[in-house]
């Protein structure tokens, strides 16, 4: 005896067969927090990044980041080869920044 089933063949999604569409959303610029010695050395790489703005820690004695500039950083970036001022510097404004959404150190990873 033949069991016939009544399927029904999906329709396409558009979405995903159609063509790509660009976010629903405006592409928003990042800032990213470094230390001065990160910012200098990679300065022309990461000046391919159009939506990125990077933020050297201040290094001399008694400067400080602007409040505008704290409150545009949602990332930060050191290392342990920076040194222990600009570390203290990139941590300690990072634990102040509202905005963070990512820390990364560049000296974690798997060895």
């Amino acid at each position: 005896m033949k069991c016939e089933r009544n399927v029904r063949q999906a329709e396409p999604t558009p979405s995903v067969t159609g063509p790509k569409q660009a976010a629903p959303y405006p592409r928003r610029m990042h800032t990213i927090l470094v230390p001065a010695d990160i910012a200098d050395r990679l300065r022309e790489p990461l000046a391919a990044f159009p939506d990125l703005e990077v933020i050297a820690a201040p290094e001399g004695e008694g400067e400080v980041l602007s409040p505008e500039q704290m409150e545009a950083i949602d990332a930060a970036f050191f290392n342990t080869a920076s040194g222990p001022l600009a570390s203290r510097r990139v941590l300690g404004a990072a634990r102040r920044a509202k905005n963070l959404k990512w820390l990364h150190m560049g000296h974690s990873g798997a060895d």
